[in-house]
């Protein structure tokens, strides 16, 4: 709307400056007058809003909107609400899609697994092998304070997949040498070490490829660093599982499908 602004018009010298400096009087320099001026005002839904904008340097934003939440909580303002937006409300919503696509991957793990195999244990482990790396990984971010935002937790997922391959690969080896009538822990022993090789030499070549990214040696590689970190870490995790977890588990609660019959 149209408020009442003071400014300042200049309209000439009432006479000469002084030349050697010093104070002199406003009136003497221009002429003061009040004008109108039109101050841009935005609401939404009828209601007054202002906005504040910032750039972040030097910190993660996980950690900038924390200290914000903090300073606000202590301000009581009556008839006043903020609500944070921008890069942050585009995270929160990445982080709603990261956790449906998740879900949705777990689900298709078991189902796949309950498909090929025709046995719900064997499905159930390879579903809760899937949620160790990341995990781990997870733990391994927080305690080496790297930020989790959606290339962090991106990477987290991206080891899910890589674990449960692993997993699924041994398992069937292991399912396949029972068939020969050998016992669980022969089965056990054998599947794993024919599958030893190629899941050692997956995973480290998958470290090896985002180790540069990790330590950054060229430029922009601060935007991929946290992506890079959770995924080797979470690789550890999933060398765990393919090779501890995954046969203790299956070890504990499976016989060999010709025991059953």
């Amino acid at each position: 709307g149209a408020h009442g602004a003071t400014r300042s018009r200049c309209a000439g010298h009432r006479g000469r400056a002084r030349s050697k400096g010093g104070l002199e009087r406003l009136g003497g320099v221009g002429t003061i007058a009040t004008l109108n001026s039109r101050v841009e005002s935005n609401h939404i839904d009828g209601q007054p809003i202002r906005s504040v904008t910032a750039e972040l340097a030097g910190r993660d934003l996980g950690s900038v909107v924390a200290d914000i939440k903090q300073n606000l909580e202590t301000i009581h303002l009556p008839g006043i609400f903020y609500e944070l937006a921008g890069e942050y409300r585009t995270q929160q919503q990445s982080f709603k899609e990261l956790i449906l696509a998740f879900l949705t991957g777990l689900g298709l793990i078991f189902m796949t697994s309950l498909f090929f195999s025709n046995r719900i244990k064997v499905a159930v482990i390879l579903s809760l092998c899937s949620l160790v790396p990341p995990a781990i990984g997870l733990a391994g971010c927080v305690l080496l304070r790297i930020p989790l935002d959606v290339s962090s937790f991106s990477g987290l997922i991206s080891v899910s997949g890589i674990a449960v391959a692993n997993s699924f690969m041994a398992l069937f080896a292991i399912e396949a040498d029972s068939d020969f009538g050998a016992n669980t822990e022969a089965s056990i022993l054998r599947g794993m070490l024919g599958r030893l090789r190629p899941i050692l030499m997956t995973n480290l070549a998958a470290m090896a490829g985002f180790i540069p990214i990790a330590i950054g040696l060229s430029p922009g590689d601060e935007i991929l660093r946290p992506f890079s970190i959770s995924v080797i870490i979470g690789l550890f995790g999933a060398l765990y599982t393919t090779l501890l977890l995954m046969p203790a588990m299956y070890s504990q609660f499976c016989k060999p499908s010709k025991n059953q019959n």
